[in-house]
């Protein structure tokens, strides 16, 4: 079932033609809406060229336009042009569902979010200008963001996007071929099965450029060796090959995916010095993982959380470990302090998020990259000091 929530409210306000709902109206935001009571008391509100303001003045108060509601253009099959601006973070599902009208639309680089079927049927798309640097979310798989848009043929990708969420282009049937830039480092899972690039591909271990999204047909069964020049390995991209007994790494990947190897029949896995980020459950389930004692879980010089209790109180990551997994050790709430050794370059998303009981940190100069909320709720006042911090001791 679809988990788009309908709203019930009138929209609060209009200005130019183009109607408001408050999200946060101490903090001065709103999101585009329909207009009137429902998504259908008017046919085609929207029509033409329409330009989203990144922010509008009402009643002498001036709001930020961060978002694009639910349903906000469904159906509005008049409109033929809209501008998103960069002030834009999210897409609500269904938003422009329907409108046929649409032929190019760009996505901005400040968007994070796009819901399900946000553009659903809008048949008279045939290119989109993809320019979201850090979108971690775009439908499902159930509900794809640009399911049944039958004529869109082009994908723009631009040269700054660093993550391609998964589903992302699922089920774009018109979709023949597809380039992906070097700034892009991660590629969440399914992100353009169900595409006609994906039908065209042989069966087989599946590669986009140099980039290894999984395989297609036969699950790989024995070993696999990926191709030179392959620099990342996409989210669940071997999920469940459970004879998949040794995988052979090439030193160019940087990411290895979440639950890329999970519950495969990997018992020895090495990790090439190129890689800078694992993602969160990268390898577990597997007979490797199954043979680790419990406690801090560390594969090669890369720590990838830990197995069995949570860990607590004061922890110290061992010497010449050099990066930290994502989520490695989110919801540790019983941690107090984390010390992380001196040669450690990468600390990967959500890495401590969660963490509530954290005080203090200490954080090496040979860190170059956090993740995103690598602290995240852990302590208001810490997060700060983390933000700010040139990766030095943080004590509060």
């Amino acid at each position: 079932m679809l988990s788009v929530s309908l709203p019930t409210l009138a929209h609060d306000f209009a200005v130019d033609g183009i109607y408001y709902n408050y999200l946060n109206k101490s903090a001065e935001t709103v999101e585009v809406t329909y207009q009137g009571d429902s998504y259908d008391s008017f046919t085609n509100e929207y029509s033409g060229s329409v330009t989203i303001p990144t922010s509008v003045i009402y009643n002498g108060i001036t709001y930020s336009v961060t978002s694009i509601g639910i349903l906000a253009f469904q159906g509005c099959t008049g409109l033929t042009e809209v501008t998103i601006p960069n002030s834009i973070t999210s897409i609500g599902g269904v938003a422009f569902s329907g409108c046929s009208g649409l032929n190019e639309v760009t996505i901005p680089n400040s968007v994070t979010e796009i819901g399900e079927t946000a553009f659903q049927g809008c048949t008279g798309l045939t290119e989109v200008n993809y320019n979201a640097e850090n979108c971690t979310s775009m439908g499902s798989s159930d509900y794809p963001v640009f399911r049944k848009c039958s004529n869109l043929k082009i994908i723009n990708i631009g040269n700054k996007v660093k993550k391609i969420p998964s589903y992302a282009f699922n089920g774009c049937t018109a979709l023949t071929s597809v380039t992906i830039p070097n700034s892009v480092n991660k590629i969440g899972s399914s992100a353009f099965e169900d595409t006609g690039w994906y039908d065209n591909q042989a069966n087989g271990i599946l590669y986009l450029d140099n980039c290894c999204l999984g395989y297609k047909g036969n699950k790989p069964t024995g070993t696999l060796t990926l191709k030179k020049g392959t620099r990342l390995i996409a989210d669940e991209a071997f999920l469940l090959c459970i004879d998949l007994t040794s995988v052979t790494i090439p030193n160019s990947v940087t990411y290895i995916g979440s639950d890329a190897f999970s519950w495969t029949g990997l018992t020895e896995i090495a990790i090439p010095n190129s890689v800078t980020e694992i993602g969160e459950g990268a390898f577990y389930g597997t007979d490797w993982y199954d043979n680790q004692a419990d406690g801090i879980l560390y594969l090669d010089n890369c720590c990838l959380g830990y197995k069995g209790d949570r860990p607590t109180g004061e922890l110290t990551l061992k010497k010449g470990t050099r990066l930290i997994a994502d989520e490695a050790f989110f919801y540790c709430y019983g941690l107090t302090s984390v010390t992380i050794p001196n040669s450690v370059s990468s600390i990967g998303d959500l890495a401590f998020s969660a963490c509530y009981g954290l005080t203090s940190v200490t954080i090496p100069n040979s860190v170059t990259s956090i993740g995103i909320s690598q602290i995240k709720q852990a302590s208001a006042k810490l997060n700060k000091m983390i933000e700010e911090s040139t990766f030095r001791i943080i004590k509060i």
